[in-house]
C-alpha cells in the first residue's frame, strides 16, 4: 500500500482528458519519494497518467490553485522532477517541502506565512464594526495546516 492518498484527473475541475495524479504523501523524505516515484512509473495500470504531483499531506490536493503554486514554487527541476524511461512519457514532480532532517536540504525550508488563529478570531469578532461589508473569511485559514511551527 502506498503511503499516500490521491486525486486523479477527471474530478473537481480537471478535464477527463488531463491524465494527471495529485498525491498527498504522509511524512515525505528523499528515500520515500524516490521509492514512490519508481513504483508509480513502473505500474502498468498507471501508464495512462502523464504527470504525478507529490505533495505533503497537509496540502488540500483538491485546491488546484494551491497545487499549482506548490508544484511551481517547491521544486528545483534538476532535483525534483523525474522522467520515466522510454518509451513511457511520464514524469513525477516532488513538490513536497524539503526538510534538512528528511531530505538533507542544506537550509531551513521557508514556512508558509499566515495570520495566527488568534488574529483571525480577533478580526472576525471586529469585522461587523469595521464597516467593511459582508464578512470575508481569512485567506490564512486554508494555509494553517501547512504551517510548520510558529515562525515565518
Amino acid at each position: 500500500m502506498l503511503p499516500c492518498h490521491g486525486y486523479f484527473g477527471g474530478r473537481g475541475g480537471l478535464s477527463e482528458d488531463i491524465p494527471i495524479a495529485i498525491l498527498a504523501v504522509h511524512e515525505p523524505n528523499a528515500g520515500l519519494i524516490a521509492a514512490l516515484g519508481s513504483q508509480l512509473l513502473a505500474d502498468d495500470e498507471l501508464s495512462y497518467v502523464k504527470v504525478f504531483i507529490l505533495l505533503d499531506d497537509t496540502v488540500d490536493i483538491h485546491d488546484l490553485n494551491i497545487v499549482c503554486w506548490l508544484a511551481c514554487a517547491n521544486i528545483d527541476p534538476e532535483r525534483d522532477i523525474r522522467l520515466a524511461d522510454a518509451p513511457r512519457q511520464q514524469l513525477v514532480v516532488d513538490a513536497c517541502m524539503k526538510y534538512p532532517h528528511s531530505y538533507g536540504f542544506p537550509r531551513e525550508w521557508p514556512n508558509v506565512v499566515t495570520s495566527s488563529e488568534a488574529t483571525i478570531r480577533a478580526i472576525d469578532e471586529k469585522w461587523e464594526g469595521l464597516g467593511l461589508g459582508k464578512m470575508v473569511s481569512s485567506p490564512s485559514l486554508k494555509f494553517l495546516k501547512m504551517k510548520m511551527g510558529d515562525g515565518a
